[in-house]
């Protein structure tokens, strides 16, 4: 009989390129135990190698969560038991246009009149402060 230790559910948030282990754990009373992801999928840059999640999770444009099966066998039994991974990370934008009026009417004037056409480019890119590349 297979009995697991880690609990079914999240095994918590983690963050976007930074290198992580998450041990599992289950119990048998016949021999070693084997485990295998037999359902969804992990977060990309993760994977299973032997009793634990490992890896860097590659970067996610928002919040996002992964919900899997891991099944734990033990060449006579098997267990399995339902897990996510939060992945968060997404990166604050930061407006590059400047700040105040847009010059948008004909020669960069301040105003339009009305029923006309404006075409402007509003920009941001994202921020990484807090980052290295």
């Amino acid at each position: 009989m297979i009995t697991w230790q880690t609990p079914a559910g999240s095994l918590g948030k983690i963050t976007e390129r930074i290198i992580i282990e998450i041990p599992l754990s289950a119990s048998s009373n016949i021999g070693p135990i084997s485990y295998s992801v037999i359902a969804g999928n992990l977060p990309r840059g993760l994977r299973l190698s032997g009793n634990k999640i490992t890896g860097s999770p590659v970067e996610v444009k928002r919040y996002t969560e992964s919900r899997f099966v891991i099944r734990a066998s033990d060449g006579a039994d098997l267990e399995d038991r339902t897990f996510s991974i939060a992945v968060d990370g997404a990166d604050i934008p930061e407006w590059v246009t400047s700040e105040g009026f847009l010059k948008v009417g004909a020669g960069e004037a301040y105003f339009v009149l009305d029923n006309s056409y404006v075409s402007f480019q509003i920009r941001s890119h994202r921020y990484r402060s807090h980052r290295r590349r």
